[in-house]
């Protein structure tokens, strides 16, 4: 088994290498033969039930197929770089996608001129344009661009390779609450969630930050409940994952460890419950005195959104709790005539609408469950936890900084609620069940979808979370 998982590792990594001494269609046949051999290497190297094997290949070719429609659309619609920039419909602005690439081109560019890498880690580099020269997706972009050349479609291919990581990481995760057909029902809905696919298959950060949430979330079951015990390759590893993730999104690091406190709290026996009351107390303590400097801090680290909890434009506390509810369970309205459906991308954020709309509904009505103790013992509290406070505490803060959450952001949590959803539909074992859950679901589908009909005066509620 070891000797194969190294030949297959082999075989990935000369497959990116002959990708690094090509170009054009050469290149990308490579990139993706070594997407492919990645998938047998994780396969064998996680020892995982052999049903993922055959999806998790078929949904990297749906990646790779996704990436080349949305390029080649993008072209078509008179985009020549295969970006889209601006407005393209009503609903969603295209900006992070080109920016992160010029960003990044120009990025490379210094590296390689004279004096440039000294320059740059002098730290003295104007931080112009969106993101800067230190953001660390740009970083990531532009050392891949010196190794492969700066094709935008050969840039999306090969981060491809971090969602063929989650996929193998999340089935891994779901098996250890669902038996092999539901686990890998839960890492097909997550994966064509459409909001995800947005990510995996643009030049954009969101499926690497995905990926890391859920390698940590993988690194903890391991050990969860169990007698093994993490070697220093582990540790170091979980350690480079939950630096990466604070450099690539700082808040998400910081709602895992806020996560994981209240999880190791609810399950601490009481004089360990202390332990962890007082160090919070002490973190508030140093907060209070450290206010100021906090608050500069906070200002410095989201200086590119807005806008803040700490200014006067804010929602009020009940508006916002309103909104994160609602957000939490039922998502976001789109119309139709909101997006330019002749492009791909806007199909994928219209359908993402729909389709998070569905699976939410869903994951209130497994919540309902969950408190009647209909789900397996010993997961209730792990599922209240991380299925429902972490996406909580996901969207008050994104709330907060973006007043809205946009589709691809719920990729962040979303594979906890898809766990929870095949739990749901793992649990349900006879019609009755799924004649009442689906009667719920009629119904609340009804009420949310009648407020942005001719009818919407009549309930208001849209005006109210809008």
């Amino acid at each position: 088994m070891q000797s194969r998982c190294t030949v297959l590792f082999l075989g990935w990594l000369v497959a990116h290498v002959c990708a690094g001494l090509t170009g054009g269609s050469i290149q990308q046949l490579f990139i993706l033969a070594g997407l492919v051999v990645f998938n047998f290497f994780l396969y064998r190297h996680l020892q995982l039930h052999m049903g993922i094997l055959w999806p998790g290949i078929g949904l990297t070719l749906l990646f790779v197929l996704l990436a080349y429609v949305q390029y080649n659309n993008a072209v078509a619609l008179g985009y020549d770089d295969g970006m889209l920039y601006g407005a393209v419909g009503a609903k969603h602005e295209y900006y992070d996608v080109s920016e992160y690439y010029y960003e990044s081109k120009q990025l490379a560019q210094l590296f390689v001129t004279n004096g440039g890498r000294e320059l740059w880690l002098s730290g003295s580099l104007p931080n112009d344009g969106t993101y800067g020269p230190y953001n660390a997706f740009n970083l990531l972009n532009a050392i891949v661009m010196l190794l492969f050349g700066d094709q935008v479609i050969s840039l999306v291919l090969l981060k491809i390779n971090f969602s063929i990581l989650a996929i193998y990481f999340l089935y891994g995760i779901a098996s250890r609450f669902l038996c092999p057909a539901f686990a890998l029902y839960s890492v097909l809905a997550y994966n064509l969630y459409p909001g995800y696919l947005i990510g995996v298959t643009n030049l954009l950060r969101d499926n690497i930050i995905a990926t890391l949430i859920i390698a940590l979330a993988y690194m903890a079951t391991r050990t969860w409940n169990s007698r093994v015990k993490l070697s220093l390759v582990g540790k170091s590893a979980t350690i480079l994952l939950w630096g990466s993730l604070f450099c690539f999104r700082n808040y998400a690091a910081a709602i895992l460890v806020g996560t994981a406190t209240i999880y190791y709290y609810v399950i601490s026996p009481g004089w360990q419950k202390l332990r962890i009351l007082a160090g919070l107390g002490l973190i508030l303590i140093v907060g209070f005195a450290l206010g100021n400097e906090i608050q500069n801090g906070l200002a410095e680290l989201f200086q590119e959104d807005g806008p803040h909890l700490w200014e006067s434009s804010a929602p009020s506390s009940v508006r916002m709790l309103l909104r994160v509810v609602y957000f939490m369970f039922l998502g976001q309205p789109g119309k139709g005539e909101e997006f330019y459906l002749g492009s791909v991308s806007e199909w994928l954020n219209f359908s993402g609408y729909v389709y998070l709309h569905l699976l939410l509904l869903l994951s209130l009505v497994a919540l309902c469950y969950l408190l009647t103790g209909r789900f397996k013992k010993g997961t209730t509290r792990a599922i209240l936890v991380f299925g429902y406070i972490m996406p909580l505490l996901f969207l008050l803060l994104i709330t907060y900084i973006f007043g809205w959450p946009i589709p691809r952001l719920y990729s962040m949590w979303l594979w906890i609620t898809c766990i929870v959803v095949m739990m749901l539909l793992e649990t349900m074992n006879d019609y009755w069940q799924i004649i009442w859950a689906g009667s719920v679901l009629a119904v609340i589908s009804a009420f949310y979808f009648l407020q942005y009909s001719p009818f919407a005066s009549i309930l208001r509620i849209g005006a109210v979370v809008q």
